[in-house]
């Protein structure tokens, strides 16, 4: 006896259903879910924005009492503590301010005894705010009923102090119905609305806040407690009613929250919609596939049986059976069809499998280029982040000194001995941050592509000797030995850009200095032929510093970082310097290679390629020892034109020259100067030379070079100017300038180009 079987109309309409019900339910169903979670995520974003704006206005709100109560606290009638001077002053704030209430100043003992009102003096001293204003709080805020009003208010109180002692409290009480008109007029939906909390979560401001003899506490609120426990940000509850809420909460700077809500069903009322509707959908299109299959089903017969068993056999896997093809009507097409497709099926199986294995391997080496091109991405992007927090650092900190030092140079009872050193202290600063800011503006004309190389004879001992008296100072402070060697085949002159070839060695050097605590630095200079005219220099700089570990190394040039950001925090510096070093010493045909060893030292060697102008009269090699400092020149005997605009760079400008001994007239603008070679009613050399700035009122700087050489002026011309770029050098001397020097300007720097110019217009003439 066989066990009884379901119909095969039966288990072909179940079977098509369960085929097509989950398709059709998830093709119908899913867009609603997404749907309403799109709607909550747009709430939640609305909520959100809505608490950040009334955020912004308690911050404002509250940022416009506590300026003016510190700027009362700062007026002299207040401070003096003098009832009948400070009435007249709270009367006026009183007038202006209506909705403060209370407008007044406390002794330090409690009393009320100044107030803009005419009542009675009263008693603070057992209020919190009071309590806390006398102690020094900077800002005390204190939620009150008031007495005028007898309803919610917010007394704010600052310490007035007379020669840094507190010598009494400024308070005003001003009522929060002003604040509570700005949360009622923000519309969260037809459900939602936003109220605020002070910082001890007492309620300060509801669109429907009755007049209340008492403060309301919201600690209990849901979205409160949550805020002041775990922080703000999006928030769902449900209330004592079972309604279901959506809310977003901030905190404002004074420690007040903000919490903005609505109702959860509104938001989602729309979705409840597709839901129903999808839901009705999903019904009728099961309905009529169980309709279409259960017609279908009556058409087949029993012989289709051995069909489904087969189809059964394949869906299994088996694919060696294959339907009897002995009849000639229609089961017999269909079962030839059948297996012609179970023939197809087999082959697309085989060639899926054959793909699938391709792909998974494609898609393996894939995710693994993926995966280290991400640790690049995410390496480069921490490194960047280090590199703007220490240039950050970086540039505050000389900030910070340049501003400190120069409030306290401001004390008129400085002595001379303070003031020389204060002075000195925000002169090294201002060179720093410039060296910074120098440093930034060459590692950007570097990556635009901008920087460009302006070859010129350089005599490549009096060069290093510039250097290294430049920094035998900082080596000297700190007990270290600083020496060169020069090789035999060292080139007395070359044919480089002097500048660069000087900001690279400077800068290695520097560096050598900066991270040698004991023993020295050496400079040894050698020279390699690279055809008949062309030579390269190798300088070769070794420290006895702290060293570099082989990961440091590998970190050495990148853009974005410095090799050991803690070393950084010690020794200072933006990480920029070797950056554009390595990039000026390629541009000039050469590169820089290290060594190192930590503990022991490092070793720098750059190679430049320049042309041979004058090779060395000696062939041994020399050695320098300790060099000292060369003296400044000065500038006596010399007439300077002095075109600047600004009058106090005019008068530092003069007084700066006059110092070193040089008769100086000064100008305002381009057509001044013009004027006064034309004054002297001779233009071959009424001045030895012109200091030009470039950016002038009326007639500029590049102008007035322009007319000037025009003129017949042979005068040697130094543009002045706060543009540091390549494009703003070539500007100037295509103007007719004899050479360009950048604002702010270094004193010694400036009599040496000066000299410079003097003696070769000297010398030509």
């Amino acid at each position: 006896m066989t066990k009884p079987t379901l119909s095969l109309r039966v288990r072909m309409v179940v079977l098509i259903l369960l085929a097509t019900v989950p398709v059709m339910a998830v093709a119908i169903l899913l867009p609603s879910r997404l749907a309403a979670r799109s709607l909550r995520d747009a709430a939640e974003s609305d909520l959100s924005n809505v608490a950040t704006r009334v955020t912004e206005n308690v911050d404002a709100w509250d940022q416009t009492v506590v300026l003016l109560l510190k700027t009362m606290a700062q007026n002299p009638a207040i401070s003096g503590m003098d009832p009948a001077q400070q009435r007249p002053v709270l009367k006026r704030v009183s007038k202006v301010y209506e909705r403060f209430y209370l407008v007044g100043v406390s002794q330090p003992s409690g009393k009320n005894e100044a107030r803009a009102d005419e009542e009675a003096p009263r008693y603070y001293h057992d209020r919190a705010w009071f309590i806390e204003a006398l102690g020094g709080k900077d800002v005390a805020r204190q939620a009150v009923i008031s007495r005028t009003t007898n309803a919610p208010g917010m007394v704010v109180a600052v310490p007035v102090r007379r020669e840094g002692k507190i010598v009494g409290v400024v308070h005003v009480g001003t009522s929060l119905n002003d604040l509570s008109q700005q949360v009622g007029a923000l519309k969260v939906g037809r459900t939602g609305y936003v109220l605020v909390v002070d910082d001890r979560q007492l309620l300060v401001a509801h669109p429907h806040m009755p007049p209340s003899d008492r403060l309301i506490d919201f600690a209990s609120f849901a979205p409160v407690s949550s805020l002041f426990k775990h922080g703000g940000g999006a928030f769902a509850f449900t209330d004592d009613k079972g309604i279901r809420w959506l809310s977003s909460a901030t905190r404002a700077q004074n420690g007040w929250g903000v919490v903005s809500l609505q109702q959860e069903r509104e938001v989602l009322a729309a979705a409840n919609q597709i839901n129903l509707f999808a839901g009705l959908a999903t019904f009728g299109a099961i309905a009529m596939v169980a309709g279409l299959t259960w017609a279908l089903a009556i058409r087949i017969t029993r012989p289709v049986l051995a069909i489904t068993r087969s189809a059964v056999g394949l869906s299994e896997g088996k694919w060696d059976i294959r339907v009897p093809e002995a009849r000639n009507d229609e089961i017999g097409t269909l079962a030839r069809a059948f297996n012609g497709m179970r023939d197809n099926l087999l082959a697309g199986y085989q060639a899926i499998e054959e793909r699938v294995a391709q792909r998974t391997e494609e898609l393996r080496r894939s995710n693994a280029d993926l995966v280290h091109a991400r640790e690049i991405a995410d390496a480069a992007a921490s490194a960047k982040d280090e590199f703007l927090a220490n240039m950050s650092h970086e540039l505050r900190t000389p900030m910070t000194t340049i501003l400190g030092y120069t409030d306290l140079l401001a004390d008129p009872t400085l002595s001379s001995e303070k003031r020389d050193a204060h002075l000195s202290t925000v002169r090294s600063s201002s060179r720093h941050l410039l060296a910074i800011i120098n440093e930034v503006l060459d590692l950007s004309s570097v990556e635009a592509g901008m920087m460009t190389i302006h070859p010129a004879d350089v005599n490549v001992r009096q060069l290093i000797e510039e250097i290294v008296s430049s920094l035998h100072p900082r080596a000297f402070e700190k007990g270290l030995s600083l020496s060169v060697v020069y090789a035999r085949n060292v080139p007395t002159v070359i044919r480089c850009d002097p500048m660069r070839m000087r900001q690279i060695l400077y800068n290695l050097l520097g560096n050598a200095v900066k991270f040698t605590e004991r023993g020295g630095v050496m400079v040894n200079l050698s020279a390699t032929p690279v055809d008949s005219n062309e030579m390269r220099l190798s300088c070769r700089i070794s420290d006895t510093g702290i060293g570099l570990t082989p990961e440091q190394l590998q970190r050495l040039f990148q853009r974005f970082g410095q090799v050991d950001p803690s070393a950084s925090r010690r020794y200072g510096g933006t990480g920029l310097g070797l950056v554009i070093s390595q990039q000026l010493t390629r541009m000039m045909g050469g590169d820089i290679a290290v060594t190192s060893e930590p503990g022991k030292g490092s070793t720098f060697i750059v190679t430049i390629v320049g042309t041979v102008v004058a090779v060395a009269s000696s062939q041994e090699p020399s050695s320098e020892g300790d060099i000292a400092p060369a003296p400044t020149s000065d500038l006596k005997g010399l007439h300077v034109l002095l075109a600047e605009d600004v009058p106090m760079n005019q008068m530092l400008f003069t007084t700066i020259l006059e110092k070193l001994g040089a008769t100086v007239k000064a100008v305002g603008n381009g057509r001044e100067a013009i004027d006064a070679f034309h004054a002297t009613g001779r233009t071959d050399k009424p001045f030895d030379v012109v200091l030009m700035d470039m950016q002038m009122p009326e007639t500029d700087g590049y102008t007035a070079t322009t007319e000037l050489r025009a003129a017949g002026v042979k005068t040697p011309i130094i543009a002045l100017t706060a543009h540091a770029r390549e494009s703003d050098r070539k500007a100037c001397l295509d103007a007719g300038c004899t050479d360009f020097a950048t604002k702010p300007l270094d004193a010694v720097q400036l009599v040496s180009l000066i000299n410079r110019h003097v003696r070769q217009q000297n010398f030509e003439g």
